[in-house]
């Protein structure tokens, strides 16, 4: 049976997760990204990220196989309820549940936060990303028609929104991902482990 872990990014983790995302980079409109980030970039993303934002890897005997997080919406200061969400899994590990599993373990942390909304910008043609939001409850908002010019072909970007919570008129400022509880995050990782491993059974 294969191990499978559940954890928090650490900043040598880079290198493992560049070759997961740079054929998303190369190969697909899926990122509007054109150029693969150097490991020193993407190490300084996760500092940044990670430093308030939940981001979350999955690895399987050893070998990091996908990612998730989330991320500052907007840096005006009234929009700082709302969180962004990424999620990248190895084209190894595809259908195997590990999207859902971060997803899941994502969503509750920023949730636990304080965050009110969380937005995904998908790939228009993109199918399969629309469908997967859809099943976490993310509704498309709209569309940006013919925004981004990616391997010789403009491309309709989709923007979908998911309410993490009831709104109030009088909110809490959100917490950074280090004040939440080490056991809830726990039991979270090891739900999100139990998703991924249930795959894997004969």
């Amino acid at each position: 049976m294969k191990k499978v872990s559940v954890r928090f990014v650490q900043n040598n983790d880079a290198k493992g997760l560049i070759e997961i995302y740079a054929p998303y980079v190369t190969e697909t409109p899926i990122t509007c990204e054109c150029e693969v980030p150097s490991v020193q970039e993407f190490q300084d993303r996760i500092q940044k990220i990670s430093k308030t934002f939940p981001y979350v890897v999955c690895e399987i005997d050893g070998e990091l196989v996908g990612y998730s997080y989330a991320s500052l919406h907007k840096e005006r200061a009234a929009y700082r309820w709302d969180s962004d969400a990424t999620v990248y899994v190895s084209s190894n590990y595809h259908r195997n549940k590990i999207g859902t599993a971060l997803y899941n373990c994502m969503l509750e942390l920023n949730k636990l936060q304080g965050f009110y909304n969380i937005y995904a910008v998908v790939t228009t043609a993109n199918e399969g990303s629309i469908k997967f939001h859809e099943a976490f409850g993310f509704v498309p908002m709209g569309t940006y028609t013919n925004t981004a010019f990616k391997l010789g072909k403009w491309h309709n970007i989709t923007v979908m929104e998911k309410k993490l919570k009831e709104y109030d008129l009088e909110p809490k400022e959100t917490l950074s991902i280090k004040d939440i509880d080490s056991k809830i995050i726990e039991k979270l990782f090891t739900e999100a482990e139990e998703i991924v491993a249930e795959t894997f059974v004969d």
